[in-house]
């Protein structure tokens, strides 16, 4: 392991330059702080050892400097402090110095300090090394799950979409698709899985599989009467089957999820819904922007729900987007939240655009928003146009 050595006394670096070779460690040396510092700037150290008293640059402001320079890996840092320099110790400890020797010390008890901190640095690197692997595998992940969504401008049954999709880290809990079930019907969900990560993204992959009309490969969107018939699944009767399936237990309480699932006929032009725990979607139409209305609890969390749906008339030209709650509550770096008002806001003006410019400026009214603050959950959007048969 690579050793930086910052100590001004001439006799105690000397004796360091000799000592950490024979202990198996590579050394370089710097005769005050400052010259370290351009050191560590230049060169990778896996540890630091730093007197506290030194000229230009004390080991207190050298141990603040190291912990606020971004380095592929972590530094280990010892303090040596003098008998009348001991009272800042906690200081230099707060700073960031991982651990401390008095002067003068023994060399058998600096070498048992340095071998700990040799564990210490090896644990990091394998711990990163670990962590780098794994999000290899979430970013693949990831990229799995976003193969399934639908393609951008699809147009099923006189229904077109257009979406925006960003997961918090690598994959996350929500999911959305739309799915043509018949000639007439075309059916779309959303879900928002509780938590993130790769056992939301399993959850996610499990439901995406069980979402489709395609009764021979395990969807449950129909089901087969006793004539052999095939029949549709209303919007409350999917989310009770779902809720029988996935109703969590105590070891899992954080697995339940959120949907949104609906039923636009282009025939009859009306749409039936089911909101189980979803952020409730927003009808875009020559009247105004509405929220479409209907309350159930999150499936999986109550046993034997009677789910309920909502029922509305549709028009050519309507708009319905849905949405999950990490675009209505991300924040800005003051901690508001972006919030439905201002998704209103933005699409009240819509109407005569299309979904995929209103998709744009809505996202874009977010990232405004925003600006740099982090992203803190999902953010899903799917926006879908209605238009009469034949049009």
């Amino acid at each position: 392991m690579k050793v930086l050595l910052a100590e001004d006394d001439n006799i105690t670096r000397r004796m360091l330059e000799l000592s950490l070779p024979k202990w198996g460690y590579e050394c370089k040396s710097a005769c005050d702080g400052e010259d370290a510092w351009e050191l560590f700037q230049l060169e990778d150290f896996d540890i630091v050892i730093t007197d506290w008293m030194m000229p230009r640059m004390d080991g207190a402001q050298l141990v603040r400097n190291i912990r606020t320079f971004r380095k592929g890996h972590y530094a280990y840092v010892i303090l040596l402090t003098s008998l009348d320099s001991k009272e800042y110790l906690p200081h230099g400890l707060e700073k960031g110095a991982d651990d401390y020797i008095e002067k003068p010390f023994e060399p058998s008890e600096l070498k048992a300090r340095l071998k700990a901190g040799a564990r210490i640095v090896e644990l990091e690197r394998n711990l990163a090394a670990s962590n780098r692997r794994m999000k290899t595998e979430l970013k693949k992940a990831a990229a799995t799950l976003e193969n399934m969504l639908p393609e951008q401008n699809l147009r099923i049954n006189n229904v077109s979409l257009n979406w925006y999709f960003k997961p918090w880290v690598y994959v996350g809990g929500d999911f959305f698709n739309v799915l043509k079930l018949d000639k007439v019907n075309t059916g779309f969900y959303m879900i928002d899985v509780a938590g993130h990560g790769l056992s939301a993204a399993l959850l996610t992959a499990t439901l995406s599989h069980l979402m489709r009309p395609s009764i021979i490969h395990g969807g449950i969107l129909k089901n087969r009467k006793d004539n052999g018939e095939e029949c549709l699944l209303s919007p409350s009767e999917l989310a009770a089957e779902l809720n029988r399936r996935f109703l969590v237990s105590d070891a899992d309480e954080d697995k339940y999820f959120t949907l949104l699932y609906g039923i636009i006929n282009s025939s009859d032009m009306t749409l039936r819904w089911v909101r189980a725990g979803h952020p409730r979607p927003i009808l875009l139409s020559g009247d105004g922007v509405n929220f479409l209305e209907n309350d159930n609890p999150p499936i999986g969390l109550l046993e034997n729900i009677e789910y309920t749906e909502g029922l509305v008339q549709l028009k050519h030209g309507d708009q319905i987007f849905v949405y999950s709650d990490g675009l209505a509550d991300a924040e800005n770096n003051r901690e508001e939240q972006f919030g439905v008002h201002r998704m209103i806001n933005v699409l009240s003006k819509g109407h005569k655009r299309q979904t995929e410019e209103n998709v744009k400026i809505l996202i874009n009214s977010l990232m405004e928003f925003r600006k740099e603050t982090e992203q803190n959950d999902d953010i899903s959007l799917l926006a879908l146009g209605v238009s009469l048969l034949g049009k």
